[in-house]
């Protein structure tokens, strides 16, 4: 585990167990009211989930190189338990960057797919971009987050992403993806 401290963030780790895998860590400039690790002992050890506020809603990170079908029977399987998998940058998955239909086939599987603002900037490789762009045109994105690895490189800063998206596609587009989105998974709301 590699724990770095950054002035003016909280930190949260959820470091995997099972050998392979990276784990999970939020930055976040406000404290969080409440934050719950992990979901059951099949998925705990891997250090893939964290929900925060003890919502429904999971943010889900799969490796670039997993096959769709074991993708979709893992969100499938979160949804049968009650959840609600949100997919951490489908776009930069070669399933999905591959075959156009796999996001289309994950939301059907239910889950919300949350694209990366740089690869919608082109700042991931032209698969990413591309891939981001198509799931933005078919409207199957349900956020735009920032990745932000840190408050130097890969930051937080969505502004010109929002004015990207409001000028190709639309504000309203825009506000939903940024902010309302946001706002009802953070008060465990469906979305609409």
């Amino acid at each position: 585990q590699m724990e770095q401290e950054i002035p003016g963030f909280y930190q949260y780790w959820n470091c995997a167990d099972k050998k392979g895998y990276s784990g999970t860590t939020v930055f976040s400039k406000t404290e969080p009211l409440c934050v719950f690790y992990g979901i059951d002992e099949k998925y705990n050890d891997e250090g893939r989930l964290i929900t925060l506020n003890r919502s429904a809603y999971l943010l889900v990170e799969f490796g670039f190189e997993e096959y769709a079908s074991s993708m979709l029977k893992k969100i499938s399987q979160l949804k049968a338990e009650g959840y609600i998998p949100i997919v951490a940058h489908p776009e930069r998955y070669e399933a999905v960057i591959e075959t156009s239909d796999v996001a289309k086939m994950m939301k059907a599987s239910g889950a919300l797919l949350q694209i990366n603002s740089d690869s919608i900037e082109g700042r991931l490789g032209q698969g990413a971009h591309s891939a981001a762009h198509r799931i933005l045109s078919r409207r199957l994105a349900d956020f735009v987050a920032s990745d932000a690895h840190s408050p130097y490189s890969r930051t937080t800063c969505l502004g010109n992403v929002h004015e990207y998206i409001s000028e190709e596609f639309s504000m309203d587009y825009a506000e939903l993806l940024l902010e309302l989105n946001p706002a009802r998974v953070l008060r465990n709301e469906r979305l609409r």
